[in-house]
């Protein structure tokens, strides 16, 4: 059966490119109306020529736009931080990227034995609950009271889907949803490494609190704080150390502990009264005046990235691919994959392999 332009696919690349259907007609070069015609009787009749118009002015491969239906993420199931300052159209094209996201793990299940989930769904609604549930999941996982060294590789070995986001912007911070079965996290690669290894941990809060989709706003995104912090920081670690008569210059060198930003530790101490009200202000306030909130202090030296996806990538070496040909394959833009592979930097020229059967990923 001869495939047809497919409409869906289109509003997923304009809005991924956050056009609105008025930007979008005129760098294509047509007028509004005559695209909201195609749109409402159809593309059948339009040549080639012009369909190729739509693919060049979205910068896709026309191959794109002739597939099937791409599946929809429900926007409703995505967890969004409610910043004012977000526009509609960062979120929906940072939902569009999970659009693609979970094309490409379609492609990815097909090819590889991923790890199985093992993500609780709990389902628990307030501050304490958040606590509970943090020590559930480290329990569930095994990893008892010990620092987590990599937030990322944790999640994935226990089936979180966890891709990235290269947004040119600070207002998507992450986000997450449950996709037929499968617990997905996308992280913007703009942030510090500190403050990205919480967002991981905040989405997981949220995957595992607020399965059902509720609640949203303000109080589920303070229930997923007090998650991620007490999944980095447990209570028990911290009673291992005195904080009593600390300072600022201290509480840098107690961060590298649980790899987390200062703002995060003072914040955790204060929850758990090891210091006073009085302190975290006075804390806070010095941060400010050092623009620590902007500027980590004595930060990681490395971001986290996904172990599963590098695996895929050298294991593609086998078969002596580039990433140009996984685009052909997957009918996606070279740019589009290095921006939800944590920005892979592989040279055209440099040769991909892949073997006739592919590694089972069940143990990263």
């Amino acid at each position: 059966m001869e495939q047809v332009f497919n409409p869906q696919r289109l509003e997923v690349a304009r809005l991924r490119r956050q056009l609105s259907k008025k930007a979008f007609a005129e760098i294509s070069g047509i007028a509004d109306r005559t695209l909201r015609k195609y749109e409402k009787d159809g593309f059948e009749n339009l040549s080639i020529d012009e369909l190729s118009k739509f693919a060049k002015a979205l910068d896709y491969p026309l191959a794109f736009f002739y597939g099937d239906d791409l599946e929809p993420i429900d926007f409703e199931s995505v967890s969004f931080r409610s910043l004012s300052s977000t526009k509609a159209s960062q979120k929906l094209s940072a939902i569009a990227a999970g659009t693609l996201a979970y094309e490409f793990n379609k492609w990815m299940e097909n090819k590889f034995s991923l790890p199985k989930i093992n993500v609780p769904q709990l389902g628990l609604q307030n501050s304490q609950d958040a606590e509970k549930a943090a020590t559930v999941v480290r329990s569930v996982w095994a990893i008892g009271n010990k620092s987590i060294s990599n937030v990322i590789h944790l999640l994935e070995k226990n089936g979180v889907r966890v891709f990235s986001l290269s947004e040119n912007n600070l207002n998507v911070n992450a986000y997450s949803f449950w996709k037929d079965g499968v617990p997905f996290v996308f992280l913007n690669n703009k942030k510090s490494a500190e403050c990205q290894r919480f967002d991981a941990c905040h989405e997981l809060g949220h995957l595992v609190m607020h399965c059902d989709g509720t609640p949203r706003g303000r109080e589920a995104e303070m229930e997923a704080n007090r998650f991620a912090s007490a999944l980095l920081m447990p209570e028990d670690s911290i009673n291992q150390y005195s904080f009593r008569n600390t300072n600022l210059p201290n509480l840098i060198q107690f961060k590298h502990n649980w790899k987390v930003s200062l703002a995060a530790l003072v914040r955790r101490l204060f929850d758990l009264n090891k210091i006073s009200d009085w302190h975290y202000h006075d804390f806070s306030r010095q941060m400010g005046m050092r623009g620590y909130f902007k500027v980590e202090p004595d930060p990681m030296s490395e971001r986290e990235k996904s172990k599963i996806l590098e695996i895929v990538l050298n294991s593609l070496r086998e078969e002596r691919k580039t990433l140009n040909h996984l685009s052909k394959e997957l009918r996606l833009p070279v740019d589009e994959l290095c921006q939800l592979l944590f920005g892979p930097s592989v040279p055209d020229s440099k040769l991909l392999r892949q073997s006739d059967k592919l590694p089972s990923l069940a143990a990263v």
